[in-house]
């Protein structure tokens, strides 16, 4: 890799890790799954690595003669396939949780949907309703920036 590939993979790296180190929180997941696949990633498969990882550690932890610990315990859990469920009663009641919601969210919206024109074949729109289309067309737009300005500024 030249060494300006290499400066672009890091500084995309950057801005990616800048939009989560923002506030990680207020992002879907699903765009973080989204960022992820665009800069390579499988996410299901990471999530299968990292339970599998884990297997060994509790695993190792056994052989030892030792229990695992809370929070291996409790990554395991969350980072069980989709067809198991924890065996703690509290993590399984979430991991469900969790699985419905995403049938009850909300449908969103892209945040770069725009209005679009819609032509038809010359001669088929006379000249005030090709000017009354321009003023829908505006009040669309404006309507648009109006919902998406930022309240603070």
């Amino acid at each position: 890799m030249s060494k300006r590939d290499t400066q672009r993979l890091i500084d995309q790296v950057l801005r990616k890790a800048a939009q989560l180190e923002d506030d990680e929180r207020s992002i879907p997941v699903q765009d973080i799954v989204s960022n992820l696949r665009d800069s390579g990633v499988d996410p299901k498969e990471v999530k299968r690595r990292f339970h599998a990882a884990l297997k060994n550690i509790a695993a190792r932890e056994r052989t030892a003669g030792r229990p695992a610990p809370l929070y291996l315990r409790q990554a395991l859990d969350a980072t069980l396939p989709n067809d198991q469920f924890p065996a703690d009663e509290r993590a399984a009641r979430t991991k469900a949780g969790r699985w419905l919601e995403q049938f009850t969210e909300a449908f969103r919206l892209p945040t770069t949907l725009q209005p679009e024109r819609a032509y038809r074949k010359t001669g088929e729109l006379d000249e005030a309703e090709a000017r009354r289309l321009d003023e829908i067309e505006q009040e669309l737009r404006q309507k648009v920036q109006r919902e998406h300005e930022d309240p603070r500024t």
